[in-house]
């Protein structure tokens, strides 16, 4: 389950935490994979924290795969 950082967020930083969960979820994303998501990106904020190269491919395939998957959401080739 994700855990929020122990500072208490701004009110910018809650409002972008709902926008991009919003986001998700119009995307078509389950809140169980939403969760998993922010998991992850607190797990690896920095590419100075990926413990392989494996893992450090992975990560670069996820964001080559979502900036493919959000271009083509643009252009209208895919739709949710």
């Amino acid at each position: 389950m994700y855990a929020p950082p122990a500072s208490s967020p701004s009110l910018t930083d809650r409002n972008t935490a709902v926008a991009e969960r919003r986001d998700l979820e119009c995307l078509g994303f389950t809140t169980e994979q939403i969760e998993r998501l922010l998991e992850l990106r607190a797990a690896y904020p920095l590419v100075e924290f990926v413990d392989s190269r494996e893992e450090l491919m992975r990560l670069m395939f996820l964001k080559w795969l979502h900036a493919k998957w959000m271009k083509a959401l643009a252009e209208g080739r895919v739709s949710v």
